[in-house]
């Protein structure tokens, strides 16, 4: 709920801020904020949701890195590859110059956006 960083702040803490979360999305789908998940959180954490982590982080939310290179970094993805983008208040006049270049660059290199089924992870 709160994007925290799970190695830097108590068990109870961030297992709250997950079921906060839980009852705005209803999802048994869990991204780690900053793609970590303390071992010793990911017993419970797992037991209720299905844990995604990413291939291709975007970093749209670092201003210092034109779009420009996020989109050369872009060429790089993969089939299946999973991608994060943000959206959020920080991001999002980066993401109106950003995604319809990276929606493009995916569907040239013949691939398609799909939803993750949380039923088949």
């Amino acid at each position: 709920m709160r994007h925290e960083k799970g190695t830097t702040i108590g068990k109870n803490y961030y297992l709250s801020s997950i079921e906060a979360a839980d009852k705005i999305i209803k999802s048994n789908l869990f991204r780690p904020p900053y793609g970590r998940l303390p071992i010793s959180f990911s017993k419970e954490i797992t037991k209720k949701y299905n844990v995604i982590m990413w291939t291709w982080l975007s970093y749209d939310y670092d201003e210092r890195i034109p779009v420009s290179v996020i989109i050369e970094k872009a060429k790089k993805i993969k089939n299946g590859d999973i991608l994060v983008v943000h959206d959020n208040i920080k991001t999002q006049s980066r993401l109106k110059e950003l995604l319809p270049q990276l929606i493009r660059l995916v569907k040239e290199k013949g691939y398609s956006f799909e939803a993750i089924d949380p039923l088949n992870v």
